[in-house]
């Protein structure tokens, strides 16, 4: 399988490596009110996160990433009422 560009790990032919992509990934439940902390050791300054919806739960919004600490953590936050479970994949 061939991809045109890169969306994450990739191998010498430029292919995208999924098992490196998926071992970056976790769950979430967000609180509606403050963000949630997901410790992350890998996480760079330069690292693209793609957040999916799990559970939806009070009012799903826009959830995004709001913080990173290179090679600690990032922050997710969402709607002061969202308190869904959100998917996360970290590219990178």
């Amino acid at each position: 399988m061939s991809h045109v560009g890169s969306i994450g790990p990739s191998n010498k032919t430029g292919n995208v490596v999924l098992s490196d992509i998926f071992s970056n990934s976790g769950t979430a439940t967000l609180n509606g009110s403050t963000g949630v902390t997901v410790a992350d050791t890998g996480v760079t300054s330069s690292s693209v996160f793609l957040i999916l919806y799990k559970t939806p739960a009070g009012t799903p919004s826009a959830p995004y990433v709001s913080t990173v600490t290179a090679s600690t953590s990032f922050v997710i936050k969402a709607g002061a009422s969202d308190t869904s479970v959100v998917n996360w994949y970290r590219l990178g």
